[in-house]
């Protein structure tokens, strides 16, 4: 028992959804032996909300979409790709604000994983995608700016600022390349159903388009070796799960939309 107490730190203890999860515990306990009429409903929200803002349960249900592609080599290929297509996400609209700090983590790792992959081959066009309608600048340009910075020549990026959602990317990003080969850069829960719609749009060519997954919110494609921390509740673990379950109910959606849609139509996400 007390090495179990000795893995905590009391750093970890008094974060406040810990905190939360030891009222509630306390509180259905206290329900429990005064023999009140609500434990069994207390107990089902406390199950729920323990296993939401858990991580090593959040990672099990994340690992299917995230282990769905590698991570992109470049040398693996017998042939070099012409594009790398960097899909849009959100950023910030403090200009007064660093680059990096102006860019939200999503878009961060994207775009630095997009620079990464350039310059494994400097000769193939860099894209920047997406539209934010409450933004003062465009991300396409925000993104620019930084992969500027970080020493991209200006005539190897292209900019597509009109797309708003995943499937007008596509949609556009593969009209732009034309057969041309392109490498797909997002984040690792969101490849699934960017790829899907790029093969779709692809035409014959859905073959040509290459997955380049960033942003992984789990730590390893094998099972991680869990510290008993880990099984407290986590912020992280939250937010892991809001993308978590906006992912799978928009392959949910994609999968109506592909049965039901023309392929012209772009108006869902």
């Amino acid at each position: 028992m007390l090495d179990f107490i000795a893995n905590f730190s009391l750093k970890q203890l008094l974060t406040p959804l810990v905190l939360l999860w030891l009222l509630v515990f306390l509180q259905l306990w206290h329900s429990y032996r005064q023999q009140q009429s609500w434990p069994r409903l207390s107990l089902l929200l406390w199950l729920c909300f323990s296993a939401s803002s858990c991580k090593p349960l959040i990672d099990q249900l994340a690992l299917p979409l995230e282990q769905s592609y590698p991570a992109f080599n470049q040398p693996q290929l017998q042939h070099k790709v012409q594009h790398i297509l960097v899909l849009g996400c959100s950023h910030s609209n403090q200009s007064a604000l660093p680059l990096t700090s102006q860019l939200a983590p999503c878009s961060l790792a994207r775009i630095t994983e997009g620079v990464r992959l350039w310059r494994q081959q400097p000769t193939a066009l860099l894209h920047f995608s997406g539209h934010l309608a409450a933004t003062q600048q465009q991300h396409s340009e925000i993104a620019r700016q930084f992969a500027v910075a970080m020493g991209v020549p200006a005539a190897q990026i292209v900019l597509h600022p009109a797309p708003g959602n995943t499937r007008q990317e596509a949609q556009a990003l593969t009209a732009a390349i034309g057969q041309d080969s392109a490498v797909v850069v997002t984040s690792a829960m969101h490849l699934p159903r960017a790829m899907r719609w790029f093969a779709y749009y692809g035409r014959p060519k859905g073959d040509s388009f290459y997955a380049a997954p960033t942003q992984h919110s789990t730590a390893s494609r094998e099972p991680a070796p869990y510290q008993l921390k880990d099984w407290l509740p986590s912020l992280m673990a939250l937010e892991a799960l809001y993308y978590l379950q906006y992912e799978y109910a928009a392959l949910l959606q994609q999968q109506w939309q592909l049965l039901t849609d023309a392929p012209g139509a772009a108006a869902g996400d």
